[in-house]
């Protein structure tokens, strides 16, 4: 169960509206009301029961899991901060975005890890609070060469309020804010329920913690990214989910061909694989949205598909995805969610979110075949079958 945060701690605003979305995402994250948010401002494939959304699905049921805010202003620094909210809006989302590393408090994971949006710390980590096994894990990543053993700087994480105060830009955050020193903590050494710098409450172990960035939280633009910052994170749950374990090691696991499952062993190990394309992905189709191309496509079908097309600056690749647009409008299905996946997109990119799709299959029809037949509650219900067989 989800723990709430509590609205005492939340910062101050005096636009209601932007209140609001902070009491949304401390109070109710991880509600479904929360979370049908979260999904309107991706794209359906992305959204709960989607093809590409079977691991963060199954990541919101990962046992222990709790929800945290990181990226709030401290105490000390909130009334010099609302009083420069003006500033802040004069100057327009874009411009704040690209300011914001420089004059608000960054959270970065690691001794050179850089600034995140989101973090998943898994249950796991609590054991290296033992000095014991933390000089275990130094000694192997010696012996092997491999700094990511290092447990203990993986995640030690540091919130760094920086500012240039001879800048008139501190007028965006505020001296108190802009001239703070830096603070880190481990995250093996959380206290339970005791509050550390840039969140709102815990951390805790395992947790998902989405960025509440208070500098651009008053502006719509904002509100996607934090959206694909959940998913993200979520989908790190999914892949550390103890029925993604049980899956590897299941008869039918065993029988799927190699290829699949060295792609599963390349899910467990590196997510990070998968998520890069899926925000290409939610980005071409957003711009898509913005830029009505299945209207642009409609109106200008008969030109595009054209063999004269080509010689008047439209490459084949163009042509293609034009065509496969078409056949998804005459099937009732998105068309835009075929050009989110190849505008942009290498070979590469397009078969991992092709094996991605492949994955959801497999794994997908194991979860509703080894459901709990009382409850159901293990069950992914929402897997279609695959349509293509090879990735064009």
């Amino acid at each position: 169960m989800a723990e709430k945060e509590g609205i005492g701690s939340l910062p101050y605003y005096e636009d209601p509206e932007a209140l609001e979305l902070a009491r949304k995402a401390s109070e109710q994250m991880m509600s479904q009301e929360m979370d049908l948010e979260f999904d309107k401002e991706l794209p359906p494939a992305m959204r709960t029961g989607g093809i590409y959304a079977l691991f963060t699905d199954l990541g919101k049921s990962l046992p222990n899991l709790e929800y945290h805010t990181f990226g709030t202003v401290p105490a000390e620094a909130r009334v010099d901060f609302a009083d420069r909210e003006k500033f802040r809006k004069e100057l327009g989302y874009d411009e704040l975005k690209e300011a914001t590393p420089y004059y608000y408090p960054e959270v970065s994971v690691g001794e050179k890890g850089g600034s995140v949006l989101g973090l998943f710390m898994p249950e796991g980590v609590k054991q290296y609070a033992d000095p014991k096994k933390r000089k275990e894990r130094e000694e192997m990543a010696e012996k092997y060469n491999d700094p990511r053993l290092r447990i203990g700087d993986q995640y030690k994480i540091r919130v760094s309020p920086r500012g240039f105060p001879e800048r008139p830009e501190k007028r965006l955050v505020g001296e108190s804010l802009a001239n703070m020193e830096a603070q880190s903590f481990q995250v093996y050494d959380v206290e339970p329920d005791k509050s550390y710098p840039g969140f709102l409450t815990g951390p805790s172990l395992p947790s998902v913690n989405v960025e509440l960035n208070e500098m651009l939280l008053p502006f719509p633009e904002y509100q996607p990214e934090r959206a694909a910052t959940y998913k993200h994170e979520l989908l790190h749950a999914g892949a550390n989910h103890p029925r993604f374990k049980e899956f590897q090691l299941s008869e039918d696991f065993k029988q799927l061909p190699e290829t699949v499952q060295t792609d599963f062993y390349r899910m467990a190990y590196n997510q990070h694989r998968y998520t890069g394309p899926l925000k290409r992905y939610a980005e071409n189709y957003r711009k898509g949205q913005e830029n009505n191309v299945v209207q642009y496509l409609v109106e200008n079908a008969d030109a595009l598909l054209s063999p004269d097309v080509l010689q008047q600056g439209l490459d084949q690749e163009g042509q293609d995805t034009a065509v496969l647009m078409l056949q998804a409008i005459e099937k009732g299905e998105d068309p835009l969610h075929q050009y989110a996946r190849r505008v942009g997109f290498d070979a590469e990119d397009r078969k991992l979110l092709y094996d991605l799709e492949t994955m959801s299959l497999y794994f997908g029809e194991y979860l509703n075949r080894t459901a709990d037949p009382e409850t159901g509650k293990q069950a992914y219900t929402a897997v279609q079958k695959l349509e293509e067989k090879v990735p064009r």
